[in-house]
């Protein structure tokens, strides 16, 4: 059985040997010294009751091993409870044994050895008590030992079944986490790979003719393809780590953006903010998304934005904020929404960290996008 399982056995077994502890001092305290028999019956009884109580963990790691220890306490009960009289608090002991005989056991076997517990309890019963048979009252204790057997395999089975649907969950939860797991590698490497090879595509689409008109150029032209392969590789690596890069800073981070973004357009980057130390403060899995954010912003601006000027803001009060502005062409934003502009990535990845992102924009008049994080405990130090 599962560890759940193995659990329920050692509570259910403890609290039955704690009742057998209940019962024994009680039947001790009520015992005539004269039956000396008797008296010294009980204390071998409370010794092994004893013994089960405080040694739990082993004790039902040995009946798990080895049932036929039940078969003899089926036995040793049913006698003991029998000789001592269904009037006799000792008969409850044997009622304990019932309920080890219905957790422990499958359904049949635990059927079959109720059947011995009851017939060794009513057969040492009549021996003792010289008569043919039980009255109605006497009758009560083999009647509670099989419905008792009942509750503690009805038990077993419950708790079986609720392991499996757990189970069952797990297994559910795990497949779901590795579905959103995919999708969240789908969407990086789209964001931050896909967009590194394109521009490398562009650029080496354009070699042949720098090579034909201005070879120096070129030769520039093929130092950046270069450079860029090599970020893209760093990028699939930090994605499938889901780790950002340990060694750099949040401020290098920021100009590893901005030297890309300088080199796709002859404009000019102003940086505001980047050197706040908060932003270090940052778990990494968080970072990882506000660089991929920031990257989306800014690769955005290189390919639409047609712009000469550009501010890149951070601060860190009262929220979290990046704001990206340029003096580009802008659009309409009523006509055009901000997801045709390849933002949709930097939404998500927003309302993953319960963040949103503002567009404002004016046809010749350039774009402004703002990204706010709530501050938020748990995105430190996570």
């Amino acid at each position: 059985m599962a560890d759940e399982a193995h659990d329920l056995l050692t509570r259910l077994t403890k609290v039955t040997f704690l009742a057998r502890m209940g019962v024994i001092l009680v039947g001790v305290a009520a015992t005539p010294v004269d039956r000396r028999l008797e008296v010294l019956l009980v204390v071998l009884l409370t010794v092994i009751a004893a013994l089960g109580l405080f040694r739990t963990e082993t004790v039902t790691r040995v009946i798990a091993r080895h049932p036929i220890l039940i078969v003899v306490d089926t036995l040793l009960a049913g006698l003991v409870a029998g000789a001592a009289g269904a009037d006799s608090l000792l008969a409850l002991y044997a009622l304990s044994t019932a309920l080890l005989i219905g957790i422990y056991l499958p359904r049949w076997y635990a059927a079959m050895l109720a059947v011995v517990l009851v017939a060794t309890f009513v057969l040492a019963s009549l021996a003792t008590a010289d008569r043919p048979a039980l009255d109605a009252v006497e009758w009560t204790v083999p009647v509670a030992m099989a419905v008792i057997v009942l509750l503690g395999s009805a038990t077993r089975r419950l708790h079986e079944d609720t392991v499996a649907k757990w189970r069952t969950i797990t297994m559910l939860e795990a497949r779901s986490g590795r579905q959103s797991e995919r999708l969240r590698l789908a969407r990086d490497m789209h964001d931050s790979v896909a967009k590194s090879l394109h521009g490398i595509q562009i650029a080496a689409a354009t070699l042949p003719r720098w090579i034909r008109e201005d070879p120096e150029r070129a030769a520039r032209r093929s130092e950046e393809i270069a450079a860029a392969a090599t970020h893209a590789t760093s990028e699939a690596r930090m994605l499938l780590e889901g780790l950002r890069e340990s060694e750099l800073s949040f401020a290098e981070i920021v100009q590893r953006h901005v030297e890309e973004l300088e080199a796709g357009f002859n404009g000019t980057v102003k940086l505001e903010g980047a050197e706040d130390p908060r932003w270090d403060e940052l778990s990494a899995a968080v970072l990882l998304q506000i660089d991929l954010i920031l990257g989306e912003l800014l690769e955005n601006i290189r390919r639409h934005s047609q712009a000469s000027q550009v501010v890149v803001a951070f601060a860190s009060e009262p929220t979290w904020t990046i704001r990206v502005e340029d003096d580009g062409v802008g659009f309409d934003p009523a006509r055009v929404p901000s997801t045709r502009f390849g933002l949709t990535g930097a939404h998500e990845r927003l309302a993953l960290l319960d963040g949103e992102l503002s567009i404002e924009s004016t046809p010749g008049r350039g774009t402004r996008a703002q990204a706010t994080i709530p501050l938020c405990p748990q995105l430190e130090n996570a």
